[in-house]
């Protein structure tokens, strides 16, 4: 999926640079409230965080990745128990629904790059890619909450896990996900 993402960013970088973009510019759906949580992994780093609500959007596409203006916007309040396995296809749902929405606005010129609400940059906070670490509970050092919010936010992928040790014999890995 990176990859391709990747691959996307550097056709479109492409595409610019030689005065071909679209004519009404390139919509992407992203699912968090931007600018908060701009990456590839915003729906997990927002359940770590505890966000809430979270949320979904519809952006224009420009060179630096999820860093374009704004041209819809969706709140969702969700409950403690809330999981990325089941938080992601909702929040794609809503963004396909915000993107079928503002589609007629953008092409009636109603909205475009100039008119889409920009970001805050002193608000930017990244969701890079998840590294296999971030799926490690460490209990004797956290709290029950942000153990609960790993859970919560990376048992699709990385899964969880922790180590632990039972009187002298060596650590032995425990692992729960996918």
């Amino acid at each position: 999926v990176h990859a391709k993402i990747g691959q996307h960013r550097r056709a479109l970088k492409k595409l610019i640079a030689n005065e071909r973009a679209p004519k009404f510019g390139t919509l992407n759906i992203h699912p968090s409230l931007l600018p908060r949580w701009r990456g590839s992994s915003p729906v997990q780093h927002s359940l770590e965080a505890g966000d809430n609500p979270v949320g979904v959007l519809v952006l224009f596409m420009v060179s630096k990745m999820d860093a374009g203006p704004i041209v819809a916007q969706e709140s969702l309040e969700i409950n403690e128990n809330e999981s990325v396995t089941t938080l992601l296809p909702t929040l794609f749902e809503m963004g396909t629904e915000l993107l079928v929405n503002a589609l007629p606005k953008v092409i009636e010129e109603e909205i475009d790059m100039e008119t889409a609400t920009a970001q805050d940059k002193g608000l930017v906070t990244e969701a890079g890619m998840i590294d296999f670490s971030e799926g490690r509970l460490w209990p004797h050092s956290m709290t029950a909450v942000p153990c609960y919010n790993c859970v919560r936010g990376f048992s699709m992928w990385p899964g969880i896990f922790l180590y632990f040790q039972i009187g002298d014999d060596d650590a032995k890995k425990a692992k729960k996900g996918r």
